[in-house]
């Protein structure tokens, strides 16, 4: 009635808040949403990858990453160097990178959070945007292999999530450098990071899902020190909460992992393939945690004598590393040309204001 259309993805996207758990009400809504941020020429706001990304990964609908593209490239072409728009720029580079890095996309990830980091500094914005980028990097970095850029920029969501006295960002990052810590191996860290992770959100209601993936992370240091059958227990109370109180949500893959390392460490070769065999990954997936899988399931085959499939996942494990490496190559690569671009906008700007003394 006011023609203040831009406030009609707002309110759809609260809509989608409002009917959490009910999938035909939030991909409904998301539809809405797209459909009135694309009459609502003044909404800047990223909600519109939002709404594609619950279309995607919550209704299972086919969007196009040209759609995506499009959306981005027709947003950043609507704003100018003001830094309240570089902030809208800077949120909106945040989304499109997640939206990568939940396709399993993640060298193009890696781009737009480092953009997201980079516009951070620049707008000397230290808040939840630059804290969640930095956790988003780690991620990625740890899932690729790339431990000590992980460690660099978890280590930095830690340091935001402190200064800021923010509860759930602390107790994210806290898991973060848990899990790189079972990753390196490294069973004393690992243990004190997580036992500050459950401290920090043992009272956090809201995040009943976010204590039992520090309960998951707690079985794989116990794995780490061969004390599987703990682990096991661990792992069935998570999922006792899955089937109960958290029904309808599924754990996180890492949780089948360290099942299944669990088993195979008590030699129940059986219930580590079935247990792995139990999540259907696709065929073009790559990380780390696939690589673990088939790590698994290679010795779990091994200890059954079947050394055809032993073999066959050995192949695939060795398949998945070297994407990794490649991977890992190409962020290092991606990393120094920004920095170099970075550099080169920093001297651009000196100029400039030498200019205008002068």
């Amino acid at each position: 009635k006011q023609n203040k259309r831009g406030y009609l993805p707002l309110f759809y996207m609260m809509t989608i808040e409002a009917c959490a758990g009910n999938t035909e009400c939030m991909c409904a809504a998301a539809k809405k949403v797209i459909e009135s941020a694309k009459v609502a020429n003044d909404s800047k706001l990223p909600f519109i990858f939002w709404a594609y990304g619950i279309l995607k990964f919550q209704c299972n609908e086919d969007v196009k990453e040209e759609v995506i593209i499009n959306e981005f490239n027709k947003m950043k072409s609507s704003l100018s160097d003001k830094p309240s728009d570089l902030k809208i720029l800077r949120d909106a580079n945040l989304e499109f990178g997640t939206w990568y890095k939940l396709n399993e996309k993640y060298p193009q990830a890696l781009v737009y959070f480092l953009e997201t980091q980079r516009l951070s500094e620049e707008l000397k914005l230290i808040d939840y945007t630059y804290g969640r980028s930095n956790e988003e990097l780690a991620g990625i970095h740890a899932q690729i292999g790339n431990y000590k850029e992980a460690e660099k920029y978890i280590d930095k969501s830690l340091q935001v999530a402190h200064s800021r006295k923010d509860t759930f960002s602390l107790g994210s990052s806290y898991l973060g450098k848990s899990q790189l810590m079972i990753k390196l191996k490294d069973e004393a860290k690992a243990q004190r990071y997580i036992d500050s992770a459950m401290y920090v959100m043992k009272n956090v209601k809201h995040c009943e899902p976010c204590y039992n993936i520090a309960k998951t992370l707690n079985a794989g240091i116990k794995n780490l020190s061969k004390n599987y059958s703990g682990a096991l227990a661990e792992l069935n109370e998570v999922q006792a909460f899955y089937n109960g109180e958290g029904k309808g949500q599924k754990p996180e893959p890492i949780f089948y992992t360290e099942k299944a390392r669990a088993y195979l460490g008590l030699k129940k070769y059986n219930n580590a393939i079935q247990t792995i065999d139990s999540v259907k990954a696709s065929a073009q997936t790559y990380n780390k945690e696939v690589s673990d899988k088939y790590e698994i399931l290679s010795q779990a085959y091994e200890g059954l004598g079947d050394y055809k499939n032993a073999l066959q996942n050995y192949r695939l494990r060795m398949q998945t590393e070297d994407t990794l490496a490649k991977w890992r190559n190409s962020s290092e690569v991606t990393r120094l040309e920004l920095e170099n671009q970075f550099t080169q906008q920093q001297l651009k700007s000196k100029l400039d204001f030498q200019t205008q003394i002068n």
